[in-house]
């Protein structure tokens, strides 16, 4: 499952999220269906209070990654493989 962290997640977030992201609203554990650029998301606060776990149908993927480059690019981002 893709984990998207780091201090600007939620801004990231944000950008297509139609819901409330701030630590007091959406605190670890939370869990959220919604849709970013009208794909369905589910979206999981991890642990980390600056990461979130998202899950997309399968053939959303491509989709979902132009988006999320795209909105990404003004903060910078790097892409970790999970180990």
């Amino acid at each position: 499952m893709p984990r998207i962290s780091g201090p600007r997640a939620r801004d990231l977030l944000a950008k297509g999220l139609a819901i409330d992201l701030d630590s007091r609203v959406f605190p670890a554990g939370s869990a959220v269906t919604s849709t970013i650029s009208h794909m369905g998301v589910q979206v999981w606060q991890a642990d980390d209070p600056q990461g979130c776990d998202i899950a997309i149908f399968r053939s959303f993927s491509e989709s979902f990654w132009r988006w999320l480059t795209v909105s990404a690019a003004e903060y910078g981002y790097e892409i970790v493989a999970a180990s």
